[in-house]
């Protein structure tokens, strides 16, 4: 797992679905005052990141939302398993961990990651032969302050019935 360095531009977390002023092809930030063309692709055979959101900056950090797609073809429960080893390997601290349906989990952990003291929480939900990956991450320090603005953007996450899995194509603007 790899926390990427933010230094540049700053998006911030703003309502990226169901905006009625921008096509539905596009991303809308109405709270930063524009919106962009959807870079959409099939998901490939290997993990993907398809989207970085982030808040700005404080302590040098840039707390954040990613959305991956990862191949898995085994499911949620053995993406969890994986995940709680992975962790452990890591010397991560797993907060709590939950199943909100049969294709969906989350998870909220904690630890030292590239000499940070990082604070995460991801959602999980497959597709086909694909996990669909939110994560927000932010600095432990930052936590209290933008904790709850990441969840609600991770919780969000939903995979879209009119497409099929692994289907490219254009982006919806929602469900």
């Amino acid at each position: 797992m790899s926390i990427p360095r933010l230094t540049g531009g700053v998006l911030l977390l703003a309502s990226v679905f169901a905006v009625a002023r921008a096509p539905a092809d596009r991303l809308a930030f109405p709270a930063a005052g524009f919106a962009i063309a959807a870079l959409d692709s099939a998901p490939s055979k290997e993990s993907t990141q398809i989207l970085l959101m982030s808040l700005p900056p404080s302590a040098g950090f840039a707390p954040n939302v990613n959305v991956q797609i990862q191949p898995c073809a085994e499911g949620v429960q053995a993406y969890l398993a994986l995940s709680k080893k992975q962790f452990e390997q890591m010397g991560l601290e797993l907060v709590a961990e939950s199943k909100p349906s049969a294709s969906a989990i989350t998870m909220e952990y904690q630890g030292e990651l590239q000499g940070r003291k990082l604070h995460c929480y991801a959602r999980a939900v497959q597709k086909g032969g694909s996990i669909y990956l939110a994560t927000g991450t932010a600095l432990q320090s930052q936590w209290d302050k933008v904790g709850a603005e990441l969840k609600a953007c991770v919780d969000s996450l939903e995979t879209l019935k009119d497409a099929p899995a692994g289907a490219g194509g254009k982006a919806t603007g929602g469900k």
